[in-house]
């Protein structure tokens, strides 16, 4: 793949995923940092220099779905995700034994989440 340009390819699995969003009715998606579909501050690929959003994360934003950007190392959920979905999201319901309850002592990851 090296100095082919895959642009073409990369926006049509943006549009494929935003159609797969929008058809969920997601309002939220989780997002790998660092990716070049992804990541919200990307490497460009082209020069060793500079960052840019990730085609898909900013095909989300524009049609207002939020990004949460998790790393490699990040765990999940992150104190900074609970707050953005709510805590009672992650609350153990009767009925419902197969749904996580939170971890205690869990803390989120500084930066840029």
């Amino acid at each position: 793949m090296e100095g082919r340009d895959v642009t073409d390819a990369f926006k049509r699995g943006a549009h494929e995923a935003l159609r797969l969003a929008e058809l969920s009715r997601a309002c939220l998606a989780i997002m790998k940092s660092r990716s070049p579909s992804c990541g919200i501050r990307t490497p460009y690929c082209e020069t060793s220099q500079g960052q840019g959003m990730g085609v898909t994360a900013a095909l989300f934003q524009v049609h207002g779905i939020r990004i949460f950007e998790l790393g490699s190392g990040d765990p999940f959920p992150t104190t900074k995700f609970r707050m953005l979905v709510g805590e009672e999201a992650f609350q153990k319901r009767e009925g419902h034994p197969g749904q996580a309850s939170p971890a205690q002592g869990e803390s989120a990851k500084g930066g840029k989440h």
